[in-house]
């Protein structure tokens, strides 16, 4: 009795084991994340929060690498909310429109 005991207890601290695993910072690197720290080992969660010039260290599934910041970079959306642009959409009106038809 005492040995199955132990053995029911032995299954669920292994499963405990495996729910704490799956829920490890680990797994999402894994996955092709990639988890950037400060050089006082705190994880840097927002652009606003680095500086060009800033030292970092950028920790992959495999390996760390050291790394600087450098200027911001601007995607295509940004730039063009900053220049008041945006992308053009075509609209079909009136009787060009095609028929989509019922769904009932």
């Amino acid at each position: 009795a005492a040995e199955r005991l132990l053995d029911r207890v032995a299954e669920r601290l292994d499963g405990f084991g495996k729910r704490l695993d799956n829920l490890s910072y680990k797994r999402v690197l894994d996955r092709g994340y990639a988890l950037v720290r400060s050089s006082a080992g705190r994880a840097i969660t927002a652009a606003a929060a680095t500086a060009a010039g800033m030292a970092v260290s950028i920790e992959f599934h495999d390996d760390a690498v050291a790394a600087t910041i450098g200027e911001r970079v601007l995607w295509q959306s940004e730039a063009e909310s900053r220049n008041g642009t945006s992308p053009k959409r075509s609209r079909v009106r009136g009787k060009d429109k095609p028929n989509q038809g019922s769904l009932l």
